[in-house]
């Protein structure tokens, strides 16, 4: 009889392994987990049991090639756009790449996720619309499985550019075209209080009614997310609403039946 053993554990039939109990063990397909120092005890009528020699398994993974695409969005996109990043990881013979991607923006980490996919191909996305105005460097690195070693794609350059800002705002007649930033409200704002607007811009007109926004450049942007906007190409309207009317009458004592002017 034979028992094979690796890393002195006895190797039964099933899985990777077929013959386990002859003197040729089979191990289809190879993998990681198949490693290690294999060797065999036989024991036969009227012998003394003997074990051969050790033999060492040392597998070689195949790398898994790795290519990453932008396949939903513009390049270049505007700040806000939702973007898609998908990383295919190709195999061979036919078995399915597992485990998981991490899409790198250069060397910031944006997020880590799992393949999946059939045959030889596996596939993960990332979207995001968080990406900064400006230029990005996006890179998947697939960490491999037991079957494939990992790989890392080549650079994929998104340029974001800044978003032109929308105002809307509200005030009553005062007989100017100002409009003050206090009344002003940013639109298109995905930053929150960290998103600010100062100063002051001009309306096309000072009458009541709507009243679109003619000269932006006496508005300044500030806070943290400054540089994802921009006042180039900006639009806006002012709805400025009737002021109120006041009438003082001018109090008179007549007789009964007189003329009375006001």
């Amino acid at each position: 009889s034979y028992v094979w053993k690796r890393n002195g554990n006895t190797v039964n039939n099933g899985g990777d392994f077929a013959n386990a109990t002859t003197a040729t063990l089979t191990i289809s397909p190879v993998a990681s987990a198949d490693g290690g120092t294999y060797a065999c005890t036989v024991t036969g009528a009227g012998s003394i049991p003997w074990t051969s020699g050790n033999g060492l398994l040392t597998v070689n993974l195949p790398v898994a090639t790795n290519s990453l695409a932008l396949t939903t969005g513009n390049n270049p996109s505007t700040y806000g756009d939702s973007l898609t990043f998908t990383a295919t990881i190709s195999g061979s013979g036919g078995v399915t790449p597992t485990g998981s991607v991490i899409f790198m923006d250069s060397s910031t980490p944006l997020a880590t996720n799992t393949v999946s996919g059939s045959g030889s191909t596996a596939t993960a996305t990332l979207t995001t619309a968080n990406l900064a105005a400006g230029s990005h460097s996006i890179t998947a690195a697939y960490a491999g499985d037991g079957n494939y070693t990992g790989s890392t794609s080549s650079a994929t350059n998104q340029t974001v550019d800044q978003l032109a800002v929308v105002l809307t705002g509200t005030r009553p007649y005062d007989g100017t075209n100002d409009a003050n930033s206090l009344i002003l409200t940013i639109v298109t704002n995905y930053d929150g209080t960290n998103l600010t607007l100062s100063v002051s811009a001009i309306l096309a007109g000072g009458n009541a009614g709507l009243r679109s926004i003619s000269d932006f450049t006496g508005l300044a942007l500030g806070g943290a997310a400054a540089g994802n906007y921009t006042l180039t190409g900006a639009s806006g309207s002012v709805a400025i609403g009737g002021a109120p009317l006041s009438i003082t009458a001018n109090a008179q004592s007549k007789t009964y039946g007189q003329t009375v002017t006001f």
